[in-house]
């Protein structure tokens, strides 16, 4: 077999295409990554500066996700309470209306009054948001962690609204 032969010009016609092609690999790397560094070998400190930005972002992502889903929370417990409200302001009408009633009346008062207390009962079984319950008295806690750095973490305990000696208990851990 016999050499080939290149001349100088075509050596450096090849060498600068084979330049190109890299360059152009390069290049569709990052476009369809997206990242201008891809690996640590195209620069390590800034990948590892955008790594360490991204898991940041991704951290507090993940808490943004848990207030988000807190937040869901609370309101299910906060329109619980207020249909539980209303609930009440008419077994008080009921009770008033019982003051002048005859006996007739009095076992129809009495049959709406223990009606709207069942529907109490269910209401504050059925005020949940994925598994929390904060106002049927359970003991259950929601934790709120606001950072990953620090310790602000806001609890809210729930508790019984039935039993008008508890209030809402919540605390704030900073």
């Amino acid at each position: 077999m016999s050499d080939v032969t290149l001349s100088s010009s075509v050596r450096q016609s090849l060498l600068s295409l084979q330049g190109t092609t890299s360059l152009i690999e390069k290049t569709q790397n990052r476009l369809s990554t997206g990242l201008r560094v891809s690996s640590a070998i195209d620069d390590p400190v800034a990948f590892f500066q955008a790594k360490s930005l991204s898991d940041r972002a991704s951290d507090l992502l993940e808490k943004k996700d848990g207030i988000d889903q807190s937040i869901s929370t609370v309101t299910v417990a906060l329109d619980g309470v207020e249909s539980i409200e209303s609930l009440v302001k008419q077994m008080k009408g009921i009770s008033n209306s019982m003051k002048s009633a005859t006996t007739a009346q009095m076992d129809d008062l009495v049959t709406q009054f223990n009606d709207i207390r069942t529907q109490i009962n269910n209401l504050t079984t059925d005020a949940q948001y994925q598994g929390t319950n904060l106002i049927n008295g359970t003991g259950t806690t929601l934790k709120v962690e606001f950072s990953e750095k620090t310790a602000s973490v806001l609890n809210i305990a729930s508790v019984d609204v039935t039993n008008a000696t508890t209030g809402l208990n919540i605390g704030v851990v900073a």
